[in-house]
């Protein structure tokens, strides 16, 4: 959206409207603090993204639950086929 104001923005200068050059900076401003909010937000998330995988890895007590689970499935399947 803010784009296609731009490009309204160009034509207008070409034209030689008043507002034009106003218009034209709002818009290149609007765009330039959309561009920065969203490098913001992506850094968050990849941020948060690192904290779970380490947080995962960290966890050595999950490990041995999942072990421990693994173990006493099969030995319900052993006993099933019994």
């Amino acid at each position: 959206m803010v784009r296609k104001l731009v490009e309204r923005a160009d034509v207008l200068v070409e034209r030689s409207h008043s507002f034009a050059p106003l218009i034209k900076d709002t818009c290149n401003r609007l765009d330039s603090g959309f561009n920065s909010f969203f490098q913001k937000i992506m850094r968050i998330n990849n941020k948060e993204e690192i904290d779970k995988e380490a947080g995962r890895k960290s966890d050595s007590s999950l490990e041995e639950k999942l072990e421990q689970q693994e173990l006493n499935e099969g030995k319900r399947k052993a006993a099933k086929q019994r």
